[in-house]
């Protein structure tokens, strides 16, 4: 399913496949069980419903998702992603790219060349800012939080666990009850 040049998609049916929005498009998804939604080029994309698999937002475009059990959700290129939901599992930014999550239990968050990722939920685990990055936190009980190469985190949540900055990297701890903080390289 496709939408291309300022036009838009709505699927509220579950078991989609391929759902692609090109040049000022948009996707809204209410449907459960959707796999490979892209946005691309001042495209857009809510995601309301729950078990979405591989959502893509690329050049200048934005992912919207609210619903819980997300797995590999991408910002690239100077794009954003937002989950809200629980239970996110990969969500990468790239290139200039900015990724907030609200929800819980989210696993392997990551933000590369010059990207952000600000987590306010809670019990989040692996999230790293790579080449000119920076993570701000301000949920609890993160684990395993690192910042590398020239990359800075800012946590203000409570009880964090294995913190590092490695390579010129910096780590600001304002919470209480951190656990294994570590600081490597000019760091």
């Amino acid at each position: 399913s496709r939408a291309f040049y300022g036009s838009n998609i709505t699927i509220t049916g579950d078991d989609g496949f391929y759902t692609d929005a090109f040049l000022d498009s948009s996707v809204h998804v209410d449907g459960d069980k959707n796999w490979f939604i892209d946005a691309a080029y001042g495209s857009n994309i809510a995601i309301s419903g729950n078990n979405n698999r591989k959502t893509y937002a690329l050049y200048e475009s934005n992912t919207d998702i609210t619903g819980v059990d997300s797995y590999i959700t991408a910002a690239i290129d100077h794009s954003s992603v937002e989950l809200d939901g629980d239970y996110n599992w990969v969500s990468r930014a790239f290139y200039g790219s900015n990724i907030t999550i609200t929800g819980d239990d989210g696993f392997y968050t990551d933000a590369f060349l010059d990207s952000s990722v600000h987590v306010d939920g809670d019990k989040n685990w692996f999230i790293d800012a790579a080449y000119g990055s920076n993570i701000a936190i301000s949920g609890n009980n993160n684990r395993k939080t690192y910042a590398l190469y020239e990359s800075n985190t800012d946590i203000t949540g409570v009880d964090s666990y294995i913190t590092a900055a490695i390579d010129h990297s910096s780590v600001e701890l304002d919470g209480d009850y951190n656990w294994v903080s570590r600081a490597f390289y000019g760091s």
